[in-house]
């Protein structure tokens, strides 16, 4: 199978790292009191920051399908390019001080809004103007509450990307080949999964006569939070909806029924963790697994031969890729017991396909007309499609309006590709279907590949409605308090969590740990996220 380089929607704005970049590089971007308005033939200069990757991809101004968009509104643009790991320091002594970008892409997220909306532009008025922009709301409702407070400002714009990525970041693959060689069922229980493990031990299935097979295995555990594809998803198993991409679901919470509740304290919990121990002490599940070197990890999927039996991961070839991509399939949710509830899993939708904090204006930025004619250009389909799969015709073939092939040859040179992907300030179309040259798979497909056993889940949670939507925003103080309490839960709950698996103890310990998690402000931010759960999601 041949393949390009994965390129997935995250919503990482909010998590870039903090380094160094002087406010010298900001006032050459933004503050609009020291910028000309117009240039010599009289057009009206627009300026605009980008974050993106800097390292690997163009700068902004030798991007062909950017040169259109001064052509979409009648003006010069003067861009800024902004590194991601030095945005985070740029940034909060940009807000602090007042002076921001005139448009920003990709550089503030819907909590810097919470702060210090005043700074930006309230969009809601424009939306009905800008079509692009009101088309993508309607389409999606749930893209515009992300970006709606509950006032009814729109402070920055979302991006909405492929339908195709509506899902989950975490997927439990196993080895089907390993499988049919052993005349093995699929899992479906806990029990069932265990089995399947001690025969990937002791049986050889990888055929090479070595003991080498790991039997289970994932990504080593955050320090900062439970997040994608850690096995705390396996809560799923016993009925819990877990949301790694959703702040209230990282930091230890859940929705049941329309009430807030502590996942960390659960007794689903402590069997989980039970459970895992259980697979560290008989050998099925390698203890490092929870540390090891995400790099090691990568590289222990693709070597001589395979290794893994089951495996966390985004999808089969980012995983393994083409050399045994094809050996792996995700399994449907595993229940806890035969005779137990019905397993759930993780649940993303909104939070893969949007991503909000995309494209915002300094409330004091000159040419606002202007502005408001490349936001709807930015939105428009084919722009949309260039910036999230590069420019046409150097490196995306557009057949129809519809239709686009992304051209092979631009990979693996990543460096020369002209386009944004999920930092972009568009959306693609529902109807929009792209496909790769020359037998290549394209992002989407091979997300689908991974995600798609999981599609009559995702549909009986909506039913349900037993999430944290992902348009719920607690305000500034409230933010500030679930932050300073995440610090202290996750510093305990995550050793304590990995002291268990693969140490063990759990019943001793337990009482102590929720008392001390109690203590640490586990009920106060169960209290917050239901303040605002109600006021949100009860609303719509």
């Amino acid at each position: 199978m041949k393949t390009y380089a994965t390129v997935t929607i995250r919503r990482a704005t909010a998590a870039l790292a903090v380094v160094g970049l002087g406010m010298t590089g900001l006032a050459a971007c933004g503050g609009s009191d020291a910028q000309t308005q117009t240039n010599a033939d009289g057009k009206p200069i627009v300026h605009v920051s980008v974050v993106h990757d800097t390292a690997n991809s163009p700068k902004m101004k030798d991007m062909s399908w950017a040169k259109k968009l001064e052509a979409a509104c009648d003006c010069e643009i003067q861009w800024t390019d902004l590194d991601p790991t030095q945005w985070g320091q740029q940034k909060s002594a940009a807000l602090g001080a007042g002076k921001i970008p005139d448009v920003s892409i990709s550089a503030f997220t819907t909590s810097d809004m919470v702060q210090f909306g005043s700074s930006f532009e309230d969009l809601a008025p424009q939306v009905d103007k800008l079509s692009n922009v009101k088309e993508m709301f309607d389409t999606y409702p749930n893209a515009k509450k992300m970006s709606t407070d509950l006032e009814g400002h729109i402070y920055t714009l979302p991006n909405a990307g492929p339908e195709g990525f509506r899902g989950s970041s975490s997927h439990l693959m196993v080895n089907k080949t390993w499988l049919d060689k052993l005349g093995l069922k699929t899992p479906t229980t806990w029990d069932e999964f265990e089995a399947m493990l001690k025969a990937f031990k002791t049986e050889d299935p990888n055929g090479n006569g070595k003991a080498d097979e790991v039997p289970f295995t994932f990504p080593a555990l955050g320090t900062s939070n439970f997040s994608d594809n850690n096995p705390f998803v396996l809560l799923s198993s016993s009925g819990i909806v877990t949301q790694t991409r959703n702040q209230a679901s990282q930091y230890g919470l859940y929705v049941d029924n329309g009430k807030v509740k502590p996942w960390l304290t659960s007794d689903n919990f402590k069997r989980l963790a039970t459970w895992l121990n259980k697979l560290v002490s008989e050998g099925l599940l390698p203890a490092q697994a929870l540390t090891q070197d995400y790099s090691k990890f990568t590289a222990s999927m693709q070597g001589d031969v395979p290794t893994a039996g089951a495996v966390f991961g985004w999808n089969q070839i980012a995983l393994f890729g083409s050399k045994y991509a094809d050996q792996y399939v995700s399994i449907p949710p595993l229940k806890e017991t035969s005779d137990g509830p019905d397993p759930v899993w993780d649940y993303a939708s909104d939070d893969l396909q949007f991503g909000t904090g995309k494209l915002s204006v300094a409330a004091d930025a000159p040419n606002k007309e202007a502005i408001y004619k490349l936001i709807n250009a930015l939105y428009s389909n084919e722009m949309s499609v260039e910036q999230y799969w590069g420019a046409i015709p150097e490196f995306t073939t557009k057949k129809s309006d519809t239709e686009y092939e992304v051209t092979q040859q631009v990979y693996p040179e990543a460096s020369k590709i002209q386009m944004l992907s999920g930092n972009f300030a568009g959306w693609i179309r529902p109807d929009v279907k792209v496909t790769g040259k020359n037998g290549t798979t394209t992002n989407i497909e091979e997300f689908t590949i991974a995600d798609d056993v999981y599609k009559p889940t995702y549909k009986k949670i909506e039913q349900t409605k037993n999430y944290m939507p992902a348009y719920v925003i607690p305000d500034s103080a409230d933010q500030a308090t679930l932050a300073n309490n995440n610090t202290t839960l996750m510093n305990y709950a995550i050793t304590q969590f990995s002291n268990w698996i693969t140490k063990g103890g759990v019943d001793d310990g337990w009482d102590a740990y929720v008392k001390k998690l109690e203590a640490a402000g586990l009920d106060q931010n169960v209290q917050i996220w239901q303040k605002w759960y109600d006021k949100y999601a009860k609303e719509g």
